[in-house]
Parts: structure tokens; sequence; C-alpha cells
């Protein structure tokens, strides 16, 4: 079950981000998220008392827009993700958005397949996306409403 993040769930989160990115959000980007961005809900699902997935999304009027979502290393390949990415359409669902999209590496297939099975369509490629080594990124969108 999901559940709100708290900042106490920061050293757990940051291992996850950490092994799931190359180029990661450090400790400061997430007490922004949790504490400065008006638009940000943050989100994380425990196993057995062990924080073992997060969510990033923003709720910006009718439009949500997922910023980040990992699933811990050991934990991958169960199911999780897909069950994090229903919860995230709920989650906009219940705010009014109509839409909802996303971001992913062009090399990130695993992510990819994930939100397509989800209902997401590629958009656009936004070509030299990623600063840490100019990669482009799928934009993804799904409707909601």
């Amino acid at each position: 079950m999901m559940e709100e993040m708290t900042l106490a769930d920061l050293p757990e989160v940051l291992q996850i981000e950490e092994e799931s990115f190359a180029s990661h959000w450090s400790e400061k980007d997430f007490r922004f998220e949790m504490t400065e961005n008006p638009y940000a809900k943050l989100y994380v699902l425990r196993k057995d008392g062990k924080i073992v997935a997060y969510c990033d999304i923003w709720i910006i009027f009718e439009r949500m827009e997922v910023a980040s979502i990992a699933v811990a290393k050991e934990y991958r390949k169960q199911g999780l993700g897909y069950q994090i990415m229903q919860f995230i359409d709920q989650k906009g669902i219940e705010n009014g958005c109509e839409f909802a999209f996303l971001e992913v590496r062009e090399s990130n297939l695993p992510a990819r397949e994930l939100y397509k099975k989800c209902g997401y369509i590629d958009l656009k490629v936004k070509r030299d996306y990623y600063q840490d080594n100019h990669e482009d990124a799928y934009e993804m969108m799904k409707g909601l409403a």
C-alpha cells in the first residue's frame, strides 16, 4: 500500500534513487519537492517495513506529471512498477487531471514497456534532454478522463 513520503523516509528513498538512475536526485532535491514544491505529491511503497519503491507526481490543474518513479533493484520484475502506475493514475483522476505526462530515457526499455502497458503513448522525442550524457527522452502521455 502506498503512503505519503516523509522526511524520515529520505535515507531509504535516496538509496533506491542512487541505484536506479545514473543522474539521480540529491537529498536537497527531494527536500525541495516535499517542502517547497506546491504541486508535488510523493509516496512510498513498503514491504515488511522496508521502503521498496517511491514516486513523485506533480498535480498541475488538469495535468499530472510523473516526475519520478523507482523500484529497489531486488524488488523489480514483481509487478510493483505496474501497481505504482495504477496508483498514480488513480491519484490523477482523484485530483481532476485529464492527462498524465512523463519523460523517459530512450535507452530505458523496461520503463518504456511498462508505461506502454499502462496505456501511455509516445508523444514526441525531446532531443538531448538528459544533461549527464545528452541522451534523448521520450515524452509520453495518457488520457485519464
